[in-house]
């Protein structure tokens, strides 16, 4: 537990960011944790679950160091989500003021200059990924005037930075209606209910006419989930997806490949460009922010840019 702590003591902004990366196997002791600040809320999420011994002792010495020694981040609350099933669980363990956050309820968090609804209750997942930090990043820096076409947008979270950084227009396409609700209210937030975000909620695979009819575009944002049931297969439909909106891609504009999987390898999206040599040229490669730390970069977020030519 010492090598946790003194680790978690490293951190002492109070910016919502991943604060304990488990899943990356630094610390194979602790692979099946992760600490997410959403400020100002923490969670801690277990992957399995350990002895109920361990499990409690875990839980009580991360209690007792984020509401005793970690004041910087200005806590309201901490919650336990249990990931270990099939059905997660989610329980509030702390609460500076008692009460005021209801088991279940959305809660506005500020995340990385921008506002986000975030339900740590509902769903395996709430609703935001902190990995994708660089390429959020990536989209301020390279939006501006840009007509974008972001699929399997969830909660729309690229969309919000793409507009943040001047883009003139995003379409979002996602197959989950309640994920593109939550959208919409993100966009709203951020004072973005101008139009510029229009918002399908349409099986991909089933909706290329329609994205054909919405472009050209000048970027084009495919970050697919690693599982989505019957609907789609990574492996299987990726490469169909990018055959059939580069058309729709302006020349010189931006197709951004991302892949989240531990079992899906970088050599998988540099296939890309062996597919369509000629025609795409890998401009970027980008990981996880180093905070995540990997002992293998490979197994987490790899996502690459490439240029239509």
């Amino acid at each position: 537990m010492k090598n946790l702590i003194s680790h978690l003591a490293l951190y002492t902004k109070n910016e919502s960011r991943r604060l304990f990366h488990g899943r990356g196997k630094i610390f194979p002791e602790f692979d099946y944790i992760t600490l997410d600040f959403f400020k100002p809320y923490l969670l801690i999420t277990f992957y399995r679950s350990p002895n109920s011994n361990t499990r409690d002792e875990i839980t009580q010495a991360l209690l007792k160091f984020f509401t005793c020694e970690q004041d910087h981040l200005s806590l309201e609350a901490i919650i336990v989500q249990d990931r270990s099933q099939k059905m997660a669980t989610a329980d509030i363990v702390w609460e500076k003021f008692p009460g005021r956050l209801k088991n279940g309820e959305d809660v506005v968090c500020e995340i990385e200059g921008a506002q986000f609804l975030i339900n740590f209750f509902k769903n395996r997942n709430i609703g935001f990924f902190f990995d994708m930090q660089l390429l959020r990043q990536w989209l301020l820096e390279h939006s501006k005037d840009k007509k974008v076409l972001n699929l399997f947008s969830y909660t729309c979270a690229l969309s919000i930075f793409s507009l943040m950084g001047g883009a003139r227009e995003v379409h979002n396409y996602d197959m989950s209606r309640s994920a593109l609700n939550v959208g919409k209210k993100n966009h709203h937030l951020n004072g973005m209910g101008d139009g510029r975000a229009r918002f399908f909620d349409h099986n991909i695979l089933k909706s290329f006419g329609k994205i054909d009819r919405g472009g050209p575009y000048d970027l084009i944002i495919l970050d697919p989930p690693s599982d989505h049931g019957e609907h789609f297969n990574l492996e299987s439909h990726y490469y169909k997806i990018v055959q059939r909106v580069l058309p729709c891609l302006n020349l010189n504009g931006i197709l951004v490949t991302a892949v989240n999987s531990p079992h899906i390898s970088l050599e998988f999206l540099l296939k890309i460009g062996e597919l369509y040599s000629g025609k795409l040229l890998l401009q970027e490669q980008m990981f996880a922010p180093d905070h995540f730390l990997e002992s293998d970069l490979k197994t987490g977020l790899k996502v690459l840019l490439w240029k239509k030519i």
